[in-house]
């Protein structure tokens, strides 16, 4: 594709960025947009820095490990696997059966060590608070605990004990769905088969969705570029590989790695909780490009691949349907300031969280309730916060995102 790739790198870069789960959190204070953001740029370092020892991309990969571990607990569990996953395409791609274990100790001493050095310091100094804190106050690395976390916040089907893989396939089966409106939380997943949809699924996606994350095409995109690497592999199957092929393969085998790590992953149907899982239909998709295939293959691969991008599109298309929804509605709860501006002050209530754990060491802790009143006061709104909502006193009322009520009291009633 050397006539069009400005293009085509381009629109790759594009479905790479335009991951659901980060397009539906640009307006929030979730954190796993910048943990998709930060790892994605490692798995590019990292496969940079195989491809050719680039030390721009080594420096890089260095710095996204520090991040990356800093961002949520999550990354301890994939970032070593994202690590070990470019240890393995490397190995793969540069191969040498005669000595294994030569390139294996290689690749430590010269970069392994390093990423390493970057995760203890990453955990000890930038991240003393949590981790060290955690240890200090609470003796435990982990804390607050992932299963009081996730208590009355899963859907009853894909509930312990079920193991991971089978969770997985529920998630890639889902219909997308959002929890706010009318669903309740618990509510079990609804499984559809893939490629099928309505349109009620373009626009469902909001940032803490809980039923197909990734859009209603994905589960259509993951099969397809299975498929179409599958096929394609199975026809060179016999051929010695060159070096470019390798690199393809190589590609590949980081899908499959990213793969494997979702499907063990404790919660691997909650797409925010997985972000990896959607490059690796990308990856899984343009490795074959370089196949020399012919025939009926070649056709079949291509065709994969055009279903595999015409469904990821689709999924953006359904991210960014839901990111603009929950900015019209942002921009409806805001509605009121001018009227807020004209009261007195405004009372509010923060609803209270069963899932508020206790920080011996922090002395910058602040509540939902507090941020609002800040913004409420840079526009001129005075504020009263109180630890009860009484509706009944208040001449208008309304919620903020952040379990936060707001009320502007009839004075007459006061």
């Amino acid at each position: 594709m050397t006539r069009f790739k400005p293009w085509s790198a381009i629109l790759f870069s594009g479905i790479v960025v335009a991951n659901p789960v980060l397009l539906t959190q640009i307006q929030t204070h979730y954190v796993d947009a910048p943990l998709y953001l930060v790892g994605a740029s490692l798995i590019f370092f990292l496969i940079s820095d195989a491809f050719s020892r680039d030390r721009t991309a080594f420096v890089g990969a260095i710095s996204c490990v520090i991040i990356l571990i800093n961002i949520k607990t999550s990354a301890l569990y994939f970032t070593p696997l994202i690590l070990f996953g470019g240890f393995l395409v490397e190995l793969y791609i540069f191969r040498e059966p005669s000595e294994p274990m030569r390139r294996v100790f290689q690749w430590i001493g010269k970069r392994g060590m390093y990423y390493g050095l970057a995760g203890v310091f990453g955990i000890l100094v930038i991240g003393y608070k949590p981790y060290v804190t955690n240890v200090l106050d609470h003796d435990n690395f982990f804390y607050p605990p992932s299963a009081e976390i996730m208590d009355k916040n899963t859907p009853v089907n894909v509930q312990e004990p079920m193991s991971s893989p089978m969770k997985f396939l529920i998630g890639m089966l889902a219909r997308t769905e959002h929890n706010r409106y009318g669903i309740p939380v618990e509510a079990p997943i609804n499984i559809k088969i893939p490629g099928t949809f309505t349109l009620a699924e373009f626009k469902a996606p909001d940032f803490d969705i809980r039923r197909g994350g990734f859009g209603p095409l994905f589960s259509l995109a993951l099969l397809a570029s299975l498929l179409s690497i599958l096929a394609s592999r199975l026809a060179i199957i016999r051929e010695e590989l060159t070096l470019p092929q390798r690199k393809s393969c190589g590609i590949a085998l980081f899908g499959f790695i990213l793969l494997g790590m979702t499907i063990f992953f404790p919660e691997p149907w909650w797409a925010r909780y997985v972000p990896f899982l959607w490059l690796t239909p990308i990856f899984l998709a343009i490795s074959p490009l370089i196949f020399e295939v012919t025939g009926r293959t070649r056709i079949f691969a291509q065709s994969m691949l055009t279903i595999t991008l015409a469904s990821l599109l689709g999924c953006v298309l359904s991210g960014t349907l839901g990111a603009a929804r929950q900015h019209v509605q942002t921009y409806e709860r805001f509605a009121t300031l001018e009227q807020m501006k004209a009261a007195p002050f405004v009372e509010l209530t923060l609803i209270k969280e069963v899932r508020v754990f206790s920080d011996e060491d922090s002395l910058s802790q602040s509540d939902a309730a507090t941020v609002y009143a800040e913004i409420l006061q840079e526009e001129g709104i005075k504020t009263r916060i109180t630890a009860e909502f009484d509706e009944e006193k208040c001449a208008q009322s309304g919620y903020f995102f952040g379990a936060v009520l707001w009320c502007i009291p009839n004075m007459s009633k006061e």
